[in-house]
Formats: structure tokens, C-alpha cells, sequence
């Protein structure tokens, strides 16, 4: 089945934040603006937000939650003890 909306979701903290269609999803993941655009507005006041909701982004590939994508600059590796 192929779907023409998706869960649009925050990838610092794995949460989803509303439900775009595939193009806009696209344009709101590489836009980079000054506050007062529409995309930061979303970014800053999302609809599950605003719903109260928090809900954990599922990949519709893997079936798996995504994971909150560590700190940047606070010294951890995920490959660390990997060998």
C-alpha cells in the first residue's frame, strides 16, 4: 500500500509531531529559516503538542520506535565497546 502522508516525527527526540504529506514532510526536514516561518512555527508549536499528545515515531519499514538521537558534543560513541 502506498501511503501519500506520514507521520512527521522530531529526530532529536523520536516523538512524533503531526501528520504531513510526503512532499511537505520532505521540505520541512532540509528547511532552515528565521523564526516566523511557517515550518519553525511548526517546529516551535506542533500539533500533538498543542494536543498534548507524545507519541513515539514507529518506522512503517522495520516496524521498530526510533530512538532519540544522542546529544551532540557530550562525549558519547555509539560505537564505544562495539567490536
Amino acid at each position: 500500500m502506498v501511503c501519500d502522508h506520514d507521520h512527521d516525527h522530531d529526530h532529536a527526540t523520536g516523538l512524533v509531531r503531526g501528520w504531513l504529506c510526503v512532499s511537505c514532510n520532505t521540505r520541512e526536514g532540509v528547511a532552515v529559516g528565521p523564526a516566523g516561518t511557517l515550518f519553525a512555527a511548526y517546529r516551535e508549536r506542533p500539533p500533538t503538542t498543542i494536543l498534548g499528545l507524545r507519541i513515539r515515531y514507529r518506522d512503517p519499514l522495520t516496524r521498530r520506535y526510533v530512538f532519540p538521537e544522542p546529544s551532540k558534543g557530550d562525549g558519547w560513541d555509539a560505537t564505544a565497546g562495539l567490536t
